[in-house]
């Protein structure tokens, strides 16, 4: 396999490591989504008019009314916390994985740089190199 190939090989890998980034980004992105939304709109308009049947303790106020002004900029706060965490996690996995192609590429450019040596001493040893300027075989 030559250079070309490697390269290409290596290549369709960082993509298939992209690809997987972000569908599980935008996976966790349309989750986190849906349940601020459902929050929103589903507890502040939706069905506020059966849960303005309870009140907050303390405050009288329907729970619908504190869903649709106050619950739903919490569940942001806590949805874009959520996303935080998920997210340094997903990116650690991620970096995981450039690290393992990195890794790959550097062994790769490794052996491409030793192999022309291999070939223009004729031997096949560790230290052939210090033994072919010699003069000894």
């Amino acid at each position: 396999m030559d250079s070309g190939d490697k390269d290409a090989e290596l290549l369709v890998l960082l993509s298939k490591v992209k690809r997987k980034y972000w569908k599980q980004n935008l996976t966790i992105l349309s989750l986190l989504l849906i349940i601020w939304a459902a929050a929103g709109f589903g507890a502040g308009i939706f069905f506020s008019d059966s849960l303005n049947q309870i009140t907050l303790p303390g405050t009288y106020y329907p729970l619908g009314f504190w869903f649709a002004h106050q619950g739903a900029i919490i569940i942001f706060l806590l949805v874009v916390l959520a996303y935080c965490l998920v997210m340094n996690r997903l990116d650690a996995e991620h970096s995981k994985d450039l690290e393992a192609l990195g890794k790959k590429s550097q062994i790769q450019a490794s052996q491409e740089q030793q192999s022309p040596d291999k070939a223009r001493s004729g031997s096949s040893g560790k230290f052939s190199s210090l033994h072919s300027g010699s003069g000894q075989s």
